[in-house]
């Protein structure tokens, strides 16, 4: 497999016509996931009417990562957009400090391993881990992750079948949140898994610093940082704090803003929303990299001319 499941293009629930038993319920637990994993929250903006549950298809930006330690002789990298920098790897780590998005982020991973299959390979078969959920209980088996309903018609060896196969995308959410005393465990549990099915891909998240990381790289795990997001929700930010940064996404609103205002020079940021008081306007001319702006008023045209066509303009009625 070259790439982690060619996560570009329009994913889509049809799926082939099949008639191998392992082949058909494989289409079958794709599709379940996909259904499963086909939404996120953006948080912070629902006070204003915007609405705060989003399929993964219409209203989500990709975060961009960073390697934590770029290799040796290449130049530092700026970061890629998630699928892209993870699409070499066969195993990662993605590390992020609390509430950075990196749940999000695996399901849409699973999201999209569950929608896409490229013509020349068999279709990955994603299992998404969280482990808060197992806190001071086992692991379960990835057989038991597959749903309930769908455990009757699965056939026997299906797992191990996907497994030898190479088809398995393993997602492992919040390491940090392992207890300590469960963690030997936890890395029993996936090195046994690891050790027997070598060609199984593996993304783990964790918060910075919580865990042994490199245990990690001595297994083979790239460390990827999540770029950091600032919300402005709703407390004052000092907008000249923020020259010189290099933002995933910066949320601002209320409080946050007063008045007339000029976002500094220097600042860099991908997906920008400015939900400012409808009696003041905030100057985001300096901001370069814009990519998506969500704005509660009409921005005038020389606004407009100043942004490097950004691939999605959204304006939210002032008041809502």
């Amino acid at each position: 497999m070259t790439a982690f499941v060619s996560f570009a293009g329009n994913p889509t629930h049809q799926m082939p016509i099949v008639l191998d038993p392992d082949e058909a319920f494989a289409a079958r637990y794709r599709s379940f996931v996909a259904s499963a994993f086909d939404r996120f929250e953006f948080f912070g903006v629902d006070p204003l009417g915007v609405p705060r549950r989003h399929t993964f298809d219409r209203g989500y930006f990709a975060p961009t990562l960073v390697p934590h330690e770029p290799a040796s002789g290449d130049p530092a990298t700026a970061g890629e957009r998630a699928d892209r920098a993870l699409a070499p790897l066969r195993r990662a780590v993605v590390r992020g400090v609390a509430g950075s998005g990196k749940t999000t982020l695996l399901r849409w991973l699973a999201w999209l391993a569950a929608n896409a299959g490229p013509a020349d390979e068999p279709a990955p078969i994603p299992f998404l881990v969280e482990f808060g959920r197992y806190n001071g209980t086992d692991l379960p088996s990835l057989e038991q992750l597959v749903a309930e309903r769908l455990q009757a018609d699965r056939p026997r060896g299906w797992v191990t079948s996907m497994l030898e196969a190479g088809r398995v995308v393993l997602l492992l959410d919040g390491l940090d949140e392992v207890a300590v005393s469960d963690r030997d465990r936890m890395e029993s549990w996936l090195q046994e898994h690891l050790n027997l099915h070598r060609g199984i891909r593996c993304i783990v998240s964790t918060r910075p610093s919580i865990v042994d990381e490199q245990r990690w790289v001595d297994q083979g795990f790239r460390r990827l940082d999540l770029l950091p997001k600032i919300s402005g929700f709703p407390t004052k930010v000092r907008l000249a704090s923020l020259a010189g940064l290099r933002l995933e996404s910066l949320w601002l609103s209320g409080d946050a803003l007063r008045g007339d205002a000029g976002l500094p020079a220097g600042l860099q940021v991908r997906h920008l929303t400015l939900l400012a008081p409808t009696r003041g306007r905030v100057d985001f001319t300096a901001v370069r990299g814009v990519r998506s702006l969500i704005l509660n008023r009409t921005p005038e045209q020389h606004e407009l001319d100043a942004l490097p066509e950004p691939q999605r303009l959204i304006v939210v009625p002032a008041g809502r």
